[in-house]
């Protein structure tokens, strides 16, 4: 089984061997046939996206050359004439999989958390076309990660999980720092842990960042930041203590308040 791990640190690790980024040409090679496991790729396209500018017999020597060394390290491929394929029965692939529609739901936090630090070290680009594809998958890789975070926050929400609720606003804002939900999700967090005064200077720093565009789209954080004064000034010298394991309840007259 091939292990192709894209979250934390990039590697992947064959049954005889492993590829790292520092073998920046073989691993971004590998790395598109992991990702694309199950397709079968033209040998032309490989040629275009790894060796732009050689000529064609030049780029066939050298895809050959590549394939040989993959042999070597593990890496077999399916071969249909001009066609090659990577079964995606003998490769596991993080980044694949987060790509997929059901991983928003079905992942843990954990695999969640590593999506937010994908594909450490891969930096070069072999081809303009190789290069959008890159740009392509961390787009979509990001959108996923925020839709996962977002569900995941949501439900710490739901369950009065303040703690929990700052961690994922903040990773959130790692990927989007305006994020509209994630800020608000953590000034609500600060607050309900007894910081009233640093959830507002968070909303002013929002609103502050937004600009001109505040008096359109900033209304939520403004109605937010009212309701935290206002809490404040009623609950004086008093401090919130979190409720602790009470997840369930704290769902359920969340959800019969709403």
């Amino acid at each position: 089984m091939i292990e192709a791990r894209c979250f934390g640190r990039s590697e992947i690790v064959t049954p005889v061997g492993q590829i790292l980024p520092t073998s920046e040409l073989v691993f971004a090679f590998a790395l598109y046939l992991c990702v694309r496991a199950g397709e079968y790729v033209p040998r032309t396209e490989l040629i275009e996206l790894f060796w732009p500018t050689a000529a064609e017999a030049k780029g066939r020597h050298s895809l050959r050359q590549m394939l040989y060394r993959l042999k070597e390290v593990g890496v077999t491929l399916d071969e249909d004439g001009e066609l090659l394929s990577l079964s995606p029965a003998r490769v596991r692939c993080d980044l694949a999989d987060a790509l997929h529609a059901d991983w928003i739901i079905e992942a843990d936090e954990a695999d969640i958390a590593a999506a937010c630090d994908a594909l450490p070290g891969l930096t070069r680009r072999f081809s303009e076309r190789y290069g959008e594809w890159i740009d392509e998958i961390r787009a979509r890789l990001e959108s996923q990660f925020r839709r996962a975070a977002l569900r995941v926050l949501n439900d710490a929400k739901t369950e009065g999980r303040w703690y929990d609720v700052e961690h994922w606003a903040l990773m959130l804002m790692r990927t989007d720092p305006l994020n509209e939900t994630a800020v608000l999700a953590r000034a609500e967090g600060t607050a309900m842990l007894g910081s009233k005064a640093e959830a507002i200077e968070q909303l002013d720093r929002y609103l502050s960042e937004l600009g001109p565009k505040a008096e359109q789209i900033g209304l939520p954080a403004k109605l937010l930041r009212r309701r935290i004064k206002e809490q404040g000034e009623r609950r004086t010298g008093e401090h919130a203590l979190p409720l602790i394991g009470r997840e369930d309840e704290i769902r359920r007259l969340t959800e019969a308040l709403h």
